[in-house]
């Protein structure tokens, strides 16, 4: 009945906190995606920038294989305040889905569970670190 299996998803995410002045932060980051049917390669190449841990502004280029590396343009915006994100964003398309769609829009809401002991985790270099003293 179903012989169709799913297909294996490969995403390499990276990003890197920049502060450059006291309360204000960029986070430049890159997603690649390959999907094991043989789908396009998918690459995003986003910045971020956060004022005061509270509010950010960020900027987003999405690159398919098969778009000749030239799929979608996104802005975003939020505000963070204690465990709660609020955002917005809006994407662009460029491909040839253009012409029957002006862009989509995405209103999101996110709540962070706390935890108490993620502030005193250590990362593994740290860790290390301390043992070798």
């Amino acid at each position: 009945l179903f012989k169709e299996r799913l297909k294996r998803h490969y995403l390499l995410f990276g990003s890197y906190d920049l502060t450059c002045k006291e309360k204000f932060t960029i986070t430049p980051s890159a997603l690649i995606k390959v999907i094991e049917s043989g789908a396009p390669l998918q690459f995003d190449v986003n910045v971020k920038a956060t004022y005061d841990n509270t509010f950010w502004v960020g900027l987003s280029y999405r690159a398919a294989s098969s778009q000749s590396f030239n799929e979608a343009a996104v802005v975003m915006v939020g505000v963070q305040k204690n465990n709660f994100i609020f955002g917005y964003s809006f994407d662009y398309g460029f491909s040839s889905m253009r012409s029957y769609s002006m862009g989509s829009h995405e209103v999101f809401l996110t709540y962070r569970i706390p935890c108490k002991d993620c502030d005193k985790a250590k990362t593994p270099v740290e860790s290390s670190a301390k043992e070798s003293q």
